[in-house]
């Protein structure tokens, strides 16, 4: 598609604190630390792929890891935080990959999952007519079946990502996105996320294409899943 010319927006504003912490989308597992830091809760499997990125040509393309601590009893990973000095920026959310699960998780080779009325309703409040009428019938629908219909109603099987979470400086987190599938949708989004700046989008475009290259390269990304 055709961009419009580039629009003049304001630059992320750095905030007058430099040791500020950014508290943008830090919840659930995460938590602020000291010195530009951010703190998830320890996860093994994480904290080796972590380790092995560091040594990795993919490490300028993650946050820097600092290692494990306990604050309070609880183990964390550190790692940078990317947000930090930054006063409401924006941020998007994107999951890469035309399977964004592992096998595992969906179950191959594995006995038949027993259907789940959780993700039936889940199913069902996006889209009331994905079910099958025996799905219907049960209200409920097995964890593979669930996983396979979310890549394939979003943009993750036909584009190879979904966009997951969206915020606009600082603003209401929007994550009204789980049938945006097709590439006109996609665009709209992106330029309304860069204010319709497509001197932004190009410098998108060449970390991508950096990011393409050095996972070509990369001994991490070829022994995982």
């Amino acid at each position: 598609p055709e961009f419009p010319q580039p629009a003049l927006a304001e630059e992320s504003t750095v905030a007058a604190d430099p040791h500020m912490l950014s508290s943008v989308l830090l919840a659930g597992n995460f938590k602020p630390s000291e010195g530009g830091q951010i703190l998830k809760k320890f996860s093994a499997v994480e904290e080796a792929c972590l380790s092995e990125l560091m040594m990795d040509v993919l490490r300028p393309f993650v946050p820097t890891y600092h290692g494990v601590t306990e604050v309070g009893g609880e183990r964390y990973i550190q790692m940078d935080d990317l947000l930090r000095g930054l006063q409401h920026p924006s941020i998007m959310d994107c999951k890469m990959g035309t399977r964004t699960y592992l096998e595992d998780e969906a179950g191959k080779g594995q006995p038949r999952s027993a259907p789940r009325r959780d993700l039936y309703q889940k199913m069902v409040k996006i889209d009331p007519w994905a079910p099958t009428p025996d799905e219907h019938s049960q209200g409920a629908v097995t964890k593979p079946r669930y996983m396979q219909w979310r890549e394939n109603s979003s943009s993750s099987t036909s584009l190879g990502f979904r966009i997951e979470g969206v915020t606009i400086e600082g603003g209401t987190v929007q994550r009204n996105f789980k049938q945006t599938r097709s590439q006109d949708q996609i665009m709209e989004i992106f330029l309304q996320f860069v204010k319709n700046r497509v001197d932004v989008l190009k410098i998108y475009l060449a970390r991508l294409e950096n990011l393409h290259q050095a996972l070509d390269e990369s001994n991490f990304f070829k022994r995982h899943e």
